[in-house]
């Protein structure tokens, strides 16, 4: 009943975005009071703070309507409840849109302060962030599909010990971080050391884990109290000490891959580049040798380019950049830790979220257990098209993600001014550079 008057009060087609005309009149959005220096911080502070976020959001929505305003110590914010006028705004972004990571000065500043330059173009804009984006597109987001062998055998291995472990030794929570961490380093690596088994797991293995949890527990305490960072406190030298921990890790581990997967390729090249030389002065003998493959001979950089060395289910992440060239090792190292940390972190909180709203709606799991059963029949989930035949459980994930997204709001910036018009009349100007917020739990 809640979401019904929801939507009946401000429907979704209540306002859109249009480009800045200087002759309109334009009013800044309701909003708490705003004290000086402060700004609205005290009255996000008294409706639950970072730890209620979502809370916060929603009775902003109830108070003050689809469109509002927030500063916390000066940082004006705007925040619309509608996804259309959201999408209107997503599409005068540019070439180059300014990403949400972009506005986490946490990790910004810490990759500013320790040097990463490969973190730092993950989380700006322009021409370095598209490059930086394009190196890794072709073999990790286009390739999804490609993975999914190994995250299926990673999962299965999980499934085997998730009702003793979690009964016995792991809290539920930290066991889906875990299984999150399990499934993202077989994606990366192309195995997994099983941090979900208490038998085999390795002491710093959960201690990443751990860490890259606490390092996103405290962003969020960072951004509401920025005097936190400014006066260096404990939390956030709490933060440093766990970004320290997790960034330690992931780039030893992911440097010691890429040099494995760069021996591997080099094993491999060795015999194909000795067998182009024959090729180019001996074409004779290079004919007459029946150990050389037919298509090699007649291609052979391109054998080489399609042959990726590996000993896992499927070639890992960390081994299609090397074998791709376009990174050197170092730098592939460096992208480890952001990765990885973005990975686990949102991978925990969308199943999480997903085995809770299951378990809340009993005929709901047992529809979708069926549907399994009936489809699978008990094997693994490995390709697209077992995908595409299991309606019911693609439906159950994106309810789940809607109900309960990762975050209560999305942020954008845009580069140029815009104009939001209400039916009523009513325009707020939004300043280039200010942040617009989508508040996803407005329309539930």
């Amino acid at each position: 009943a809640g979401s019904t008057l929801l939507l009946t009060r401000y429907p979704a087609s209540s306002f859109s975005a249009i480009s800045p005309t200087p002759s309109k009149l334009t009013k800044d959005p309701p909003a708490p009071f705003k004290w000086p220096i402060l700004g609205t911080l005290p009255d996000f502070l008294s409706r639950g703070g970072i730890d209620k976020f979502a809370e916060v959001h929603e009775s902003m929505y109830r108070e003050f309507g689809p469109v509002y305003g927030m500063s916390i110590l000066g940082d004006d914010e705007i925040v619309v409840c509608d996804p259309v006028v959201f999408g209107s705004i997503l599409r005068q972004e540019g070439k180059f849109p300014i990403g949400a990571a972009e506005g986490v000065s946490t990790f910004t500043d810490y990759y500013k302060e320790n040097n990463l330059t490969m973190a730092m173009r993950g989380a700006s804009n322009g021409p370095e962030w598209w490059e930086w984006r394009d190196s890794l597109n072709a073999d990790m987001f286009a390739a999804w599909d490609t993975y999914m062998p190994a995250i299926a055998e990673t999962c299965r291995k999980i499934s085997d010990v998730a009702g003793y472990e979690v009964s016995e030794n792991i809290a539920f929570v930290d066991f889906i971080s875990r299984a999150a961490f399990d499934m993202f380093e077989t994606v990366m690596y192309g195995s997994s050391s099983f941090t979900t088994n208490s038998k085999v797991a390795k002491p710093e293995d959960i201690e990443f884990v751990m860490a890259s949890q606490a390092a996103f527990d405290i962003t969020g305490a960072l951004l509401s109290n920025p005097m936190e960072k400014l006066f260096e406190g404990d939390l956030y030298k709490k933060f440093v000490v766990n970004m320290d921990k997790t960034f330690s890790f992931a780039r030893k581990r992911t440097k010691k891959y890429a040099d494995l997967a760069l021996m591997d390729q080099q094993q491999v090249q060795q015999p194909q580049r000795s067998r182009q030389f024959k090729q180019f002065f001996f074409a004779d003998e290079v004919s007459a040798d029946a150990g050389v493959d037919e298509e090699s001979s007649k291609c052979p950089v391109q054998k080489i380019r399609n042959a990726i060395p590996t000993k896992f289910v499927n070639p890992s992440f960390i081994e299609r950049l090397v074998h791709r060239g376009e990174l050197n090792n170092e730098d592939i190292s460096e992208i480890g830790a952001p990765l990885l940390m973005a990975g686990v972190d949102t991978t925990a909180y969308v199943m999480s979220w997903l085995y809770l709203n299951l378990a809340s709606n009993p005929d709901v799991q047992t529809k979708l257990a069926e549907e399994l059963h009936s489809v699978l029949k008990g094997a693994d989930l490995t390709t697209v098209e077992q995908m595409d035949s299991l309606p019911y459980l693609r439906a159950c994930i994106r309810e789940s993600h809607r109900l309960t997204p990762p975050v209560p709001i999305q942020a954008k910036k845009l580069k140029q001014e815009v104009d939001i018009v209400l039916p009523n009349g009513d325009i707020y100007h939004v300043e280039a550079g200010k942040r617009i917020f989508l508040n996803l739990r407005a329309f539930p």
